[in-house]
């Protein structure tokens, strides 16, 4: 029985890149992506689901279409998909602006109530907050949007990408590394993290993926993932990306098959035929210390 009939952009979004990695870039694909750039609001936020709504769901899902159209428009040199997707992607980095603060991060960045759910590493809703997953989705929107644009002569678009991610990096690199537990926090109000905060998995390899992790940090977030305590939530099976992505981008690629070895064995040790939205039949481990009863 499924919990959920719903065209989302985000759970769809690892089986575009897969089928694109695996078949190039074929009509299925084309067609997908092309009505999630169309279903918008009236600001030209993605609505991150093919229904009909008129508000976005999560900022998240937004930022999945967006991801989707930069990554594609930076690998396929096809002038009727440009022609389509990129004014979409435009009009998307555009009207973000109204969540960026003073320092150029996103900020309180929560659409439908609801806040960072790639793992729920930082719960629900968290006001006021600079949150780490968001912004690091976001940064790599931006340069992903830099790649393409430069690879079709649009420089000054390109340097205007850059010009956005590169505050992101920098406050994000300074304000939540916690020196004591050796992990990036997930969510920062005011400049301080929240006590007792979930630590995201999603958050610190995202981190490590865009290069967050220099000056020993790379080392320390690793040594704290092996040695994890119940405080870490875990990426859901729909969002493993990152952290195979990353994993294989900073030379662990023993750590990313025992990782998979790990996670995707075990729906298939509990008798499933198909990948659940959550790792245990009983329970959620996406909260961290937070048991909840399986959907």
């Amino acid at each position: 029985m499924y919990r959920e009939v719903r065209i989302y952009a985000d759970y769809p979004q690892s089986g575009q890149l897969a089928a694109l990695t695996a078949f190039g870039n074929p009509e299925v694909s084309r067609r997908f992506i092309r009505l999630l750039s169309r279903h918008k609001d009236r600001e030209g936020l993605f609505l991150g689901m093919l229904e009909e709504i008129k508000v976005a769901y999560s900022y998240e899902q937004c930022l999945h279409v967006a991801m989707l159209i930069a990554w594609i428009l930076s690998y396929w040199d096809d002038p009727a998909q440009w022609k389509a997707l990129y004014p979409a992607l435009l009009d998307f980095v555009r009207c973000n602006k109204r969540f960026l603060n003073a320092q150029g991060v996103l900020e309180n960045a929560r659409l439908g109530g609801i806040g960072s759910f790639l793992d729920w590493g930082g719960g629900h809703a968290v006001k006021n907050a600079v949150c780490l997953p968001q912004n690091l989705l976001f940064c790599q929107m931006l340069e992903d949007a830099a790649r393409a644009a430069r690879s079709h002569g649009l420089n000054k678009d390109a340097r205007r990408f850059e010009t956005m991610a590169r505050p992101i990096r920098d406050y994000l690199y300074r304000y939540f590394w916690d020196k004591k537990r050796g992990i990036y926090v997930t969510n920062v109000v005011q400049g301080k993290p929240i006590p007792g905060e979930p630590v995201s998995e999603h958050a610190n390899f995202s981190a490590l993926l865009l290069g967050l992790g220099k000056n020993g940090r790379k080392e320390r977030i690793l040594d704290a993932w092996k040695n994890r305590s119940a405080e870490w939530a875990r990426v859901e099976p729909m969002f493993t990306l990152p952290p195979m992505q990353a994993l294989f981008a900073i030379g662990e690629p023993a750590l990313a098959l025992d990782f998979m070895r790990d996670r995707f064995s075990r729906p298939f040790l509990n008798g499933f035929d198909t990948m659940p939205e959550e790792w245990s039949p009983f329970s959620s481990f996406r909260e961290g210390n937070r048991l909840i009863a399986r959907h």
